[in-house]
Order: C-alpha cells, then sequence, then structure tokens
C-alpha cells in the first residue's frame, strides 16, 4: 500500500475550465504547484512531479505519456474522447507508472455508478422483469462537449442492462454547465430513475487530488476512478 503523501504535483491544462480549478484547490491543500504545466506556448517544466494529472485536450496525450514513462511519474488522465489508439497508450504506459484513467472524476458519479450496477443485478435475479425492461441513458453537457456520447453515459450503459444488451443512450449538447447523467428503466408500467447532476466542477477538483494522492508510491497498473473510491481514505481536507 503507498505510504507517501501528494508534494508537487503537474498540471496539464492548467488554464482550462477544470485545470483552473485543481490548480486552486491543490494551493489550498499546500501541494506544490505549478513544477509542470501545458499550455499553447508549450511546456513548462521545472522539476518533476510526484503524480502529472492531465485535464487537458487528448492531442496533447501523446506527449503527456511520453514525458510519464521517460520521468517514471504517475498520471491521473481526465482527459474526453479517448480513441481506441489513446486507451491502448495508456494501458501500455500502465506497464511502467500506475495509471488513473478517469471517465468521470466526481465521487456522486461514483456513488450513481454503484447504484446503477445495483439495479442490473437486481434485475438480473428478475428475469421475468429484466428481459421485458427498456434502458435509457440521457447524457446533457453544455454545446461546448464536443465528444458524445461522453465517456460517463458509455460507462453507465455497460452497467445498466441486467442482460447485458444494449441501452438506448440520449446525448443533449445544451444548457448550463456542467452535466447531468441520468439512467432510466422501465418496464409494465413503472419507470426508475438514478440521476447525477453537477454545476460547479469543484467536486471534480477534488475527485482528482484524492486519485493523485492515491497513486503516489503506488505500485505500475491502470486503474479507474472506482478503485480509487472503493478505497480508505483520509478527511477530505487533506493533501
Amino acid at each position: 500500500m503507498p505510504t507517501s503523501t501528494l508534494h508537487s504535483l503537474g498540471v496539464i491544462g492548467a488554464g482550462g475550465r477544470l485545470g483552473t480549478r485543481i490548480v486552486g484547490l491543490a494551493r489550498e491543500r499546500g501541494v506544490a504547484l505549478p513544477v509542470l504545466a501545458s499550455r499553447r506556448a508549450g511546456w513548462a517544466i521545472e522539476r518533476r512531479p510526484d503524480v502529472v494529472i492531465d485535464a487537458s485536450h487528448r492531442t496533447a496525450l501523446p506527449e503527456v505519456v511520453a514525458y510519464c514513462e521517460r520521468e517514471a511519474v504517475a498520471l491521473v488522465c481526465a482527459t474526453s474522447g479517448l480513441d481506441a489508439a489513446d486507451v491502448h497508450a495508456l494501458t501500455e504506459l500502465a506497464h511502467s507508472v500506475p495509471v488513473v484513467r478517469a471517465t468521470n472524476l466526481s465521487f456522486g458519479h461514483y456513488l450513481q455508478t454503484q447504484a446503477v450496477a445495483a439495479i442490473a443485478s437486481c434485475l438480473a435475479r428478475h428475469r421475468d422483469r429484466g428481459d421485458r425492461v427498456e434502458v435509457r441513458v440521457v447524457d446533457r453537457h453544455p454545446a461546448h462537449k464536443q465528444d458524445r456520447p461522453s465517456a460517463t453515459a458509455l460507462r453507465l450503459a455497460e452497467l445498466c442492462r441486467p442482460d447485458g444488451g444494449a441501452a438506448i443512450i440520449e446525448s443533449l449538447r445544451h444548457g448550463a454547465p456542467v452535466s447531468a447523467h441520468h439512467v432510466g428503466w422501465t418496464f409494465e408500467g413503472e419507470e426508475l430513475i438514478v440521476e447525477h447532476g453537477v454545476s460547479d466542477r469543484g467536486g471534480a477538483a477534488a475527485g482528482a487530488l484524492l486519485a493523485a494522492g492515491w497513486l503516489v508510491g503506488r505500485a505500475p497498473g491502470l486503474f479507474e476512478m472506482s478503485d480509487v473510491y472503493h478505497a480508505p481514505h483520509a478527511p477530505s481536507g487533506s493533501p
């Protein structure tokens, strides 16, 4: 088990919507930052950080992976819109350093996935109902969100079917920041809905720092945020 503490952090995309919140929260918690940052003008590297959080565009991922492999730095990848080649690159990197691939950083989303998986499991035990259920995932983000469906919606769709079948996914791009994800099951005149809404990126920033601290001192491997949230943690005010 890791015994070290997160002392220094590199943030890729430090000037973005999420990156700005991560930087602010890290400073509040006394984590040295920035020691590494990536902006349009190029990379700024003062010294090797304990962990890198990538909250930038997926086009930066090859350079991020190369840096983490070369310097043996753990990575929290919070980049959206990854394709199969990107996932393969993270999988290969995880042979050398610990990597968290975070499709969604928030604790509320983790709770939603736990509820969705439990409901799907229960429906699987009641196949007389589960075989006739309609499952729908609604994925809402503001208009600037490019990828659709989101990685969060795809993950929820994997979890919500009791029989492993396909769920209907609707991707909406409108409305206020930040996002909402709705999973609904309809069967025999009943509807069950599990919804998670986010109006502020503070929770995602806290999740990113939690994942970064969880990686310090950990052996190489590819992890998800569920691995991070499953583990016991210090109080939220700790780095």
